[in-house]
């Protein structure tokens, strides 16, 4: 049997769910490879006339590349989850994915069979996509245009299944660096809490914490311009930002200030460092507790929270770390390990940072 009908077999077998393990995962393979995605294309679209007893040609305003990657961009999750958040557990939670891609997979190239109708209800449903990032880990993941997005820990991206080219939207609740594709007729927005920030081809870090009192934007590259919703559907402009820029918008007041900074201490997060220049230690704790999944309360002086550091965190453990900040700085810590609580539930790992001086 010739290898492209043997591919063809393999993709119905797939569709029917009656794969095995291995091929399964060979049909995965098939999709990360850009050079399978004409052929796949073709195969998929000849068992859409297959099993549509009606002979309903496709619609001319189906997009079935944009709807294939969007499948893609779901294969993509699964594997950036098991490379990164995920390394850290072990090696059962790795095969559990495994078997939970082969699973769902089968049930998205069904969507791709049907995409007509399961395009239309999205659209009129407004239905979105959600990517959820746990504390303590981090993902790197595609949309569907070609633009990357690094998330961090605790955060949320949306972006409506009708995502295209033409339409290019995301709305985010905590922290992620843009890599964003090129294309001046058609910029890419993201929406947060507070701002909408207009991007064209641009390399950008946004943190908007529902938490936080404020929205930090740094830009390495490109041009945005930071924009306010108001009542009315009125947008107001901010300013622009070019490369270098950093702005901090504050959501009580509504005021706004921009700066040229050193990008790195914003953006190195995505390469697996946190970089402090002389911050305070409240924000330090604060981006500790999300980065380390853990609490951290700080005890005693009122004064202590402003105290400055200066830090380059790589691969430390949370003890490591604050150890350094005893060695370095007149505080001791200790630790409440996790344990069961009245409720059943286990609670997080305890840190309290204090004085040296200060008893309880």
């Amino acid at each position: 049997m010739r290898k492209s009908e043997e591919n063809k077999n393999l993709v119905e077998k797939f569709a029917e769910g009656n794969c095995s393990h291995d091929e399964a995962l060979k049909v995965i393979q098939g999709f990360k490879d850009p050079r399978c995605r004409i052929k796949l294309h073709q195969a998929l679209t000849k068992l859409w006339y297959k099993k549509n007893e009606t002979k309903e040609e496709l619609s001319e305003t189906v997009d079935l590349s944009s709807t294939l990657d969007r499948v893609h961009h779901r294969i993509n999750i699964y594997r950036e989850k098991e490379e990164s958040g995920l390394r850290k557990r072990n090696r059962f939670n790795k095969i559990l994915l495994r078997v939970a891609a082969v699973i769902f997979l089968p049930l998205l190239i069904t969507t791709v069979l049907y995409v007509h109708e399961n395009l239309n209800l999205s659209k009129e449903e407004g239905l979105y996509t959600e990517i959820n990032v746990a504390y303590g880990s981090k993902l790197r993941t595609e949309l569907p245009d070609g633009t990357v997005v690094w998330l961090n820990s605790g955060s949320t991206l949306k972006y409506p299944q009708s995502f295209s080219k033409r339409n290019r939207q995301a709305i985010l609740s905590g922290e992620a660096y843009f890599d964003v594709t090129p294309d001046r007729l058609h910029p890419f927005v993201v929406k947060t809490e507070a701002l909408d920030l207009k991007v064209l081809g641009t390399q950008l870090n946004v943190m908007a914490y529902p938490d936080e009192n404020y929205v930090l934007t740094t830009l390495e590259k490109g041009r945005i311009s930071i924009e306010r919703p108001n009542a009315g559907k009125k947008i107001s402009r901010f300013c622009f930002l070019e490369p270098g820029e950093h702005a901090v918008f504050q959501k009580k007041s509504g005021a706004i200030r921009r700066f040229m900074t050193d990008t790195d201490k914003y953006t190195s997060w995505k390469e697996g460092k946190l970089i402090f220049r002389n911050d305070p230690l409240a924000l330090v704790i604060k981006r500790l507790e999300r980065w380390y999944n853990t609490d951290i309360e700080i005890a005693g002086d009122k004064n202590l929270p402003e105290t400055p550091y200066t830090m380059t965190i790589e691969d430390e453990t949370i003890t490591q770390v604050l150890e350094y900040l005893s060695v370095a700085s007149p505080i001791s810590w200790e630790i409440i390990p996790a344990h069961k609580q009245e409720n059943g539930k286990i609670s997080k790992t305890r840190y309290i940072i204090s004085n040296k001086n200060f008893s309880k």
